[in-house]
């Protein structure tokens, strides 16, 4: 708890501490995360309005995963919602008012060991990139379809140093539509992308573990050219 110690009774510091664990578990035993790749990069848990009080703008949906979302040093200039028990009327994913920063559309998540050092995913949201760095596949969350762009390839680009980018979107539709769109607009700046299809109504997040290992192994033994 570090420094909320000194702000909260200590009954009330073990209940942030309990909120944690839902949140945990969720992340871990039901979506198959690695538990030292959401500690690395730096994920967090959000009690809810109720037990922690919040300025206006703030995501107050109740109980969330917190994603940060990374910059390619590590730093962090937003983050993204994951209510565990969706609120009726709202979306599962909440982002704070804009008024209280831009949106940075990707941010990029860091693997314990990186199996392909030449390779960055690139996953249609963050639970899919905490997947693939969970293979040990450094990765990029694209935050929403809708920022699969010109933009987002070129400032994605300027982190890859030689890395080639490898695409993994959602098996549907508009996931193959934003793929090629983002792979048309890294071949506008002189990059060959790759593309990783998913089946059919899956994505990268919702593969067993067994799947993402055969992709991850798929990745490591197949040149990209």
């Amino acid at each position: 708890m570090g420094d909320a110690q000194l702000r909260c009774p200590r009954q009330g510091c073990q209940a942030l501490v309990a909120i944690g664990r839902p949140v945990l578990d969720y992340l871990v035993d039901e979506r198959g995360l690695d538990a030292d790749v959401l500690r690395l990069n730096r994920v967090g848990a959000d009690p809810g309005p109720d037990m922690l009080r919040r300025p206006g703008g703030i995501p107050r949906g109740g109980v969330a995963a917190v994603f940060p979302v990374l910059s390619p040093d590590g730093g962090i200039g937003y983050a993204q919602s994951r209510y565990l028990v969706i609120p009726a009327g709202r979306a599962k994913y909440d982002n704070p008012a804009a008024r209280l920063g831009d949106n940075p559309r990707h941010g990029w998540i860091t693997p314990t060991v990186d199996r392909r050092p030449d390779v960055v995913v690139i996953c249609e949201g963050v639970p899919d990139a905490y997947a693939a760095a969970s293979t040990g596949l450094s990765a990029v969350a694209i935050l929403g379809a809708k920022n699969a762009d010109q933009t987002t390839a070129t400032a994605i680009a300027r982190s890859l140093h030689g890395r080639t980018p490898v695409i993994a979107f959602d098996g549907d539709p508009a996931g193959r539509a934003a793929a090629e769109v983002l792979r048309q607009a890294f071949h506008q700046i002189g990059l060959a992308a790759a593309t990783s299809t998913m089946p059919t109504g899956r994505d990268v997040a919702s593969l067993r573990p067994a799947e993402r290992g055969a992709l991850a192994r798929e990745l490591c033994l197949t040149p990209l050219v």
